[in-house]
């Protein structure tokens, strides 16, 4: 699975891959992240301003799946309130505010730490058409 990012109210700084293995588990963790996270630092212009993302993947995410974002001091939370899929799944547009949703540093200082991903609970539909297996992020590509 391939990844590219965009925002057009804020600058994304740095990208990399996190394997779920390296945050804890405790709390709501999806039974299934089968990308791993995707975490960001983006830049925004002023303290507690809102950045909205754009997340191209390279194949459809599954029906199922949910955006999911890992917080250090609450653990895995249902970040889908604040994503949208389009309608093939291949583009997620989330919003994260500085110090609030979506920043794991809960600091409003113009940097917004985001590790989130794609999450499947079992208690989804069972479709996961669109899946890619267990499979990593392969790459992850400046938009």
């Amino acid at each position: 699975m391939k990844f590219g990012l965009r925002s057009s109210n804020s600058d994304i700084a740095c990208v990399k891959a996190l394997d779920t293995e390296s945050v804890d588990n405790d709390g709501n963790k999806p039974d299934q992240v089968p990308y791993g996270l995707l975490s960001y630092r983006v830049k925004v212009p002023q303290y507690g301003a809102k950045a909205t993302i754009k997340i191209f993947l390279s194949k459809p995410a599954p029906k199922n799946a949910k955006w999911v974002f890992y917080d250090s001091l609450n653990g895995w939370q249902d970040f889908s309130e604040h994503v949208v899929f389009n309608d093939t799944r291949t583009k997620i547009t989330v919003e994260v505010k500085d110090g609030g949703y979506g920043d794991n540093d809960h600091t409003e200082n113009k940097i917004i730490v985001d590790p989130s991903g794609i999450g499947i609970f079992d208690d989804s539909s069972s479709d996961t058409s669109g899946g890619g297996g267990g499979c990593f992020i392969t790459t992850i590509v400046p938009w």
